[in-house]
C-alpha cells in the first residue's frame, strides 16, 4: 500500500524526499558534531538547537560561533561553572555549564611496574571492539617477552559497558587484589 502509493502519488514522494533529505543532513551534522567537536561545543550547538525549538529565535538568524568552524565560542568563568557564549550577531548569553563544579580530585597514578616478568595481568574488556581477536595477540607478544607472566581473562569479568557495568566496576578493586593483579589492560572500544 505504501510503495503504490509512494508510486502514483509525485507530490507524496516529493515530501517524502525532501523530509529523508533533511534527515540524513541533520543527522550527518550530528556524526561530524559528535566526532570532531570537544563536548563544551557539541554542548553549545545542542542549547542553540533546543533554544531554536522552543521559539527563542526571534526572527534574527544565530550563528553560534564554534571552535573548528569560525572562532572560539565559549569564555568560562574561573571555577569553570559558567560560560559565556557569543552569537555571530554580537549578543552574549551566560549558561550554566551541566557538569558543575569538580567534585573528586582525581587520585595520582600507580608506579609503573618495571617488568611484567612473572607478573600476573587481568584483561578487561567492554565488548565493544575486537578483544576477542586483539587480546590473544597481546598474550602471545607478551609472553614472548617477559616469561612466566600469567594472564586472567576478560571472560572472567563480564563487559566492563553495560547493563552489569556498575557491579563489576564496583567488585572490581577486591576481585583484582583476590587474583593477586599486578597489572591490568583495559580494553575499549571506539
Amino acid at each position: 500500500a505504501f510503495r503504490e502509493l509512494v508510486e502514483t502519488r509525485p507530490q507524496l514522494t516529493w515530501v517524502l524526499l525532501r523530509h529523508l533529505s533533511a534527515q540524513v543532513r541533520q543527522l550527518t551534522e550530528r556524526v561530524f558534531e559528535y566526532t570532531t567537536l570537544v563536548l563544551r561545543d557539541r554542548l553549545t550547538y545542542e542549547l542553540t538547537r533546543l533554544a531554536e525549538a522552543a521559539g527563542v529565535n526571534d526572527g534574527h538568524r544565530r550563528d553560534w560561533r564554534v571552535a573548528g568552524r569560525s572562532g572560539r565560542v565559549c569564555e568560562s568563568d574561573d571555577a569553570g561553572e559558567t560560560m559565556t557564549m557569543t552569537a555571530s550577531t554580537g549578543e552574549s548569553h551566560a549558561v550554566v555549564w551541566p557538569r558543575g563544579a569538580k567534585a573528586v580530585e582525581i587520585a595520582p597514578l600507580a608506579d609503573r611496574l618495571e617488568t611484567l616478568e612473572g607478573k600476573t595481568v587481568v584483561e578487561l574488556w567492554d565488548y565493544m571492539f575486537r578483544g576477542d581477536e586483539i587480546f590473544p595477540w597481546l598474550e602471545e607478544e607478551l609472553a614472548k617477552r617477559y616469561p612466566g607472566i600469567k594472564f586472567v581473562g576478560y571472560d572472567r569479568f563480564g563487559s566492563t559497558h553495560g547493563e552489569d557495568e556498575t557491579k563489576i566496576l564496583a567488585e572490581l578493586p577486591a576481585r583484582l587484589k583476590e587474583l593477586g593483579a599486578d597489572a591490568v589492560i583495559s580494553g575499549m572500544g571506539c
